[in-house]
């Protein structure tokens, strides 16, 4: 027996979305869910685009919002400079990666630019042979 349930169309109970009959209901085939206003509904429509699944782990989550969070706890900080995009997995990496964007991870000596300062205090001490760069 099919039982209808909040939020979809064939249900015809008071709900938290109070579904009688009102609402936004899903435009795709076979989902039949109805939402109490369009910004909920764009936000489920998201979802069926497939915006809203963690490329850390593959899991798929209800919003753009959980998703953020989610990917925080999933891959790290997300790094603050506009249009980076990278996740780091700690204060200290974030630290490292937002000097790298600050240009104080490049030789003074042969002028390469590293990841991290502990990477460039590495390759002032094999290729210029100490590590008195000032950082």
């Amino acid at each position: 027996m099919n039982i209808p349930h909040a939020g979809t169309l064939d249900c015809d109970c008071l709900s938290l979305f109070e579904c009688k009959g009102a609402g936004f209901p899903c435009p795709v085939p076979g989902c039949g869910r109805v939402f109490p206003n369009g910004p909920r509904r764009s936000e489920h429509m998201s979802w069926h685009r497939g915006e809203t699944q963690c490329s850390g782990c593959g899991v798929r989550l209800t919003t753009k919002r959980s998703l953020r969070n989610h990917m925080v706890k999933c891959l790290g900080m997300l790094c603050p400079v506009p249009g980076c995009g990278r996740y780091l997995p700690n204060r200290f990496r974030r630290s490292e990666h937002l000097s790298w964007h600050r240009g104080e991870t490049i030789c003074t000596v042969c002028h390469q630019q590293f990841c991290s300062r502990t990477a460039l205090r590495i390759h002032m001490r094999k290729r210029h042979g100490d590590g008195t760069q000032q950082l």
